[in-house]
């Protein structure tokens, strides 16, 4: 008898490698969406937190990283600025939870 399930173990590896690429994808997205917004609409925060769109080095992502976990996005008072910065954290939540069941899901199937 043919067991319905086994397809789906199989797969399992390959579906969830490209949910995280996805979500590295999405998360890229609004990180340049949000260096995009604040450096045209906000300008004064944009030099204030030295977020520079053409280094694109670590002190950027560093820089945007704080800035976003500190909340300071809240005092700008522009609701699409701040809808984009609650996007990004509630992704980069989404993708910690999805890697860490990522990786109890593979230890399980090498386990088995």
């Amino acid at each position: 008898m043919y067991n319905f399930t086994t397809p789906l173990f199989e797969i399992a590896p390959y579906a969830t490698f490209c949910i995280l690429l996805l979500m590295v994808f999405s998360t890229a997205y609004l990180r340049s969406a949000i260096l995009h917004y604040a450096e045209k609409n906000l300008p004064q925060y944009f030099t204030e937190c030295k977020l520079y769109e053409e280094q694109q080095d670590n002190t950027t992502s560093l820089a945007l990283y704080r800035y976003i976990m500190s909340h300071s996005f809240a005092q700008t008072n522009d609701p699409i600025f701040i809808a984009l910065c609650k996007r990004y954290i509630r992704w980069g939540q989404l993708f910690i939870l999805t890697f860490i069941i990522a990786v109890v899901d593979i230890s399980f199937f090498i386990e088995s």
